[in-house]
């Protein structure tokens, strides 16, 4: 019984403390909740974690480089403006490189550098 119990407390705890991994399409999900709620940059962060997972996902290198662009365009600083593009083009690029055909990879590569 009491071992029973133990288990139960842990695997609550680590439930709750994110220590099971989640699936791709799981973090693309919460991805896009947070874009609706307007938080990029949390979005990044989590599409930065299905890259981590599926480090050749198209879908999460896109909407990194379209958030960034966002994020740069909206700067107040000249050197915050140039740091997101950099990071925009940069994720454009990986787009690009994982599939040159794709139009999402080719509408990001346009879309970062207008």
């Amino acid at each position: 019984m009491i071992s029973r119990l133990f288990t139960i407390c842990i695997i609550i705890f680590a439930w709750g403390n994110g220590i099971y991994a989640q699936t791709p399409e799981g973090l693309l999900a919460e991805a896009k909740a947070l874009e609706r709620k307007f938080k990029e940059p949390e979005a990044i962060d989590k599409y930065s974690e299905v890259l981590v997972i599926q480090p050749s996902n198209l879908q999460a290198t896109v909407k990194i480089a379209e958030l960034w662009a966002n994020i740069a365009r909206r700067a107040e600083k000249i050197f915050d403006l140039n740091q997101g593009l950099k990071k925009a083009r940069e994720f454009a690029n990986k787009a690009m490189q994982l599939d040159s055909g794709s139009v999402e990879a080719l509408w990001v590569k346009a879309y970062v550098h207008r």
